[in-house]
C-alpha cells in the first residue's frame, strides 16, 4: 500500500506522471492541515454534534462552544477534505464515515485520532533523531492521560483487524493456552480465544499498560478466559513448555535485533512442542515486490526508529529469528486488513 496523490482524471494522471505536480507542497502545506483540521474537528465534538443530522455552522458552533466565524471556516475545510457534506445551508457527515468518525461507530478511529495528537509531538523528534541516532523512546514519556489514549488508539486499529487476525492465526490443534506478549489492550486475544473456545490467555505488559487497559479488557467480559500480567518479558519467567501459541502484535519494531533474538529463545523454552511462536508486525521492504505490498513499511520504520527504540524490521531478519532460536519456519501471511503488516511464524520441533 502506497500513500500519496490520487489523480482523478485523466489529465492529473498526465500531469502527476510528467513531473508537473509539487509534491513538496502538496505533502508539507496540505497533509499537515488536513491532519490538524480532521484533529480539532474529533477533538471538539463536531462529528458529534452532526450524528444527529444536518445542522447549520451557528448551531454547530452552539453546541460546540466554539467561535461563529472559525467554526464556519473548520467546517468549510472539512467539506473540501470531502469529510463533511453541505447541501443548502446545512452541513451533514456522509454515512460512508459514521462509522469511523463517531465513538458509537462500528469501527470507531476517534481515540486513535485523539492520540494522534500526542504522536504529532513524537514526530517533531525526526530531526534530533536524524542528527543524533537516539530515539525518543515513547514509552518512558507518555503520562497516565497518553497512556489511557495510546492503548485506545491501539485498540481502535486492532478493531479493523482483529476477525480477520482471529482467522488467520495459526493456533495449534487442542491448544490450551496462549501468551499475548505487549497486548494490553486485549482484543487480538479476545477474538482469538472466542474463536478458540478451549484456548485461554495471558497478556504480559507494563505495568502503565495494564493500569490503561484494565478497563478495557473487562469491557470484553472474557475474565475468565483472557488475563493480565503485569511484566517486562525480560524479567518475568515465562515458564517452560507452558504454551501452545506466543503471540505479539506490533511489538518486534520496540527491541533491537539482539533483543527480539533473545526474545525467540526465551519464547522457544516456553512453547510446548508444536507450539507456534508469531510475530504481527510490519515489514521494510527489500525489493520492488515487497514493495508494492509495504511500502508503508518504510515510513513505519522511520517513525517507530525515532519514537521507539529500532524500526520495523525486514521478513529475512523475521525468519533469522525464528531459525536461530531452532523454530521451523511457517508460510507467511500478509493481512489484508492490515496493508504491510504480515505474521510471520515459526513452529517448535
Amino acid at each position: 500500500m502506497r500513500l500519496g496523490i490520487i489523480p482523478e482524471t485523466l489529465l492529473e494522471r498526465v500531469a502527476l506522471a510528467l513531473g508537473r505536480v509539487p509534491l513538496p507542497l502538496v505533502d508539507t502545506q496540505f497533509m499537515f492541515s488536513v491532519a490538524q483540521t480532521v484533529m480539532v474537528a474529533v477533538e471538539r465534538g463536531v462529528f458529534e454534534v452532526l450524528a444527529e443530522g444536518p445542522a447549520r455552522s451557528g448551531e454547530v458552533a452552539a453546541a460546540c462552544e466554539t467561535d461563529p466565524v472559525a467554526t464556519r471556516k473548520l467546517l468549510n475545510a472539512l467539506v473540501g477534505v470531502r469529510y463533511l457534506e453541505f447541501d443548502g445551508d446545512r452541513f451533514a457527515l456522509p454515512r460512508r464515515l459514521r462509522k469511523w468518525l463517531l465513538s458509537s461507530g462500528e469501527a470507531s478511529l476517534v481515540d486513535k485520532v485523539r492520540f494522534a495528537r500526542v504522536e504529532w509531538g513524537l514526530v517533531e523528534h525526526y530531526g534530533r533523531y536524524l542528527d543524533t541516532g537516539r530515539p525518543r523512546e515513547m514509552h518512558r514519556s507518555l503520562d497516565a492521560r497518553e497512556w489511557s489514549l495510546y492503548q485506545r488508539g491501539l485498540r481502535d486499529v486492532a478493531r479493523l483487524s482483529a476477525d480477520e487476525v482471529s482467522r488467520r492465526t495459526p493456533v495449534p490443534r487442542r491448544a490450551r493456552l496462549m501468551l499475548d506478549i505487549g497486548g494490553a489492550h486485549g482484543l487480538f486475544s479476545v477474538a482469538i480465544c472466542r474463536r478458540h473456545p478451549g484456548l485461554y490467555a495471558e497478556i504480559l505488559d507494563l505495568p502503565e499498560a495494564v493500569a490503561a487497559s484494565a478497563e478495557l479488557l473487562a469491557a470484553e467480559g472474557m475474565a475468565g478466559r483472557v488475563r493480565h500480567r503485569v511484566g517486562d518479558v525480560f524479567e518475568t519467567d515465562l515458564g517452560e513448555e507452558r504454551f501452545d501459541l506466543v503471540f505479539t502484535s506490533q511489538f518486534s519494531h520496540h527491541l533491537s535485533d539482539e533483543q527480539n533474538r533473545e526474545l525467540a529463545r526465551r519464547v522457544v523454552r516456553a512453547l510446548r512442542l508444536g507450539g507456534v511462536y508469531l510475530i504481527q508486525d510490519g515489514v521494510r521492504p527489500e525489493n520492488r515486490s515487497e514493495l508494492r505490498r509495504a511500502g508503508v513499511g518504510a515510513l513505519l520504520d522511520l517513525y517507530f526508529g525515532a519514537t521507539s527504540a529500532a524500526g520495523v524490521w525486514t521478513l529475512r531478519e523475521m525468519h533469522a529469528w525464528f531459525t536461530g532460536a531452532g523454530l521451523r519456519l511457517r508460510p507467511v501471511r500478509w493481512l489484508r486488513t492490515l496493508p504491510g503488516v504480515v505474521q510471520a511464524a515459526g513452529v517448535k520441533r
